[in-house]
């Protein structure tokens, strides 16, 4: 037809796109670069935890360093009220200890699933509070490791996480 024929003829291959994850065991939260995803809404990314069986939100990025190409972030404690903390900037922008964000005490980071699903070998090192630097900031299984956060706001951010994507485990009932 006249549109396909306009399409073909302007190089546009259909398709889709990778799939990173398996989406019947995560529901995407936001995603930018080659893993867009536009962002669901802070109050969806809360239900989304809650009903999670584990608690747990994994960021990928495909070009950060290798202990953070996959983090798994899994929480312990109940989120502030979104009134004293909107969670998605904290995950996004502003990667910050308080209110109640702080390592082994609110929540753990591992650099698997099968890790964070039994509690092993989770990242000791965590540092926090610098504008416009998100998640993990410099945090690392074991020592400081520079160059993985993710920010919307800063322009100068580094080149390896222009590609990553969040998602959080889904529950067997819903994510709707």
């Amino acid at each position: 037809d006249a549109n396909e024929d306009f399409i073909n003829n302007r190089f546009y291959v259909p398709g889709s796109r990778p799939d990173y994850v398996d989406d019947s065991k995560w529901a995407a939260v936001y995603g930018q670069g080659y893993m867009y995803y536009p962002p669901i809404k802070d109050s969806a990314l809360r239900k989304y935890l809650d009903e999670s069986p584990n608690s747990i939100i994994m960021r990928k990025c495909l070009w950060c360093t290798d202990s953070h190409k996959e983090i798994y972030y899994k929480r312990l404690t109940e989120l502030p009220s979104p009134e004293k903390l909107d969670f998605l900037d904290l995950l996004m922008n502003n990667w910050y200890d308080e209110p109640g964000n702080v390592l082994n005490t609110d929540f753990e980071l591992y650099s698997s699933y099968e890790d964070a699903l039994s509690g092993t070998e989770k990242w000791t090192f965590c540092n926090y509070n610098v504008e416009q630097i998100g998640f993990p900031r410099e945090c690392g299984p074991t020592a400081k490791v520079s160059n993985n956060w993710n920010s919307n706001v800063r322009s100068s951010r580094p080149m390896q996480t222009r590609h990553f994507s969040f998602y959080v485990e889904k529950s067997f009932v819903s994510t709707g």
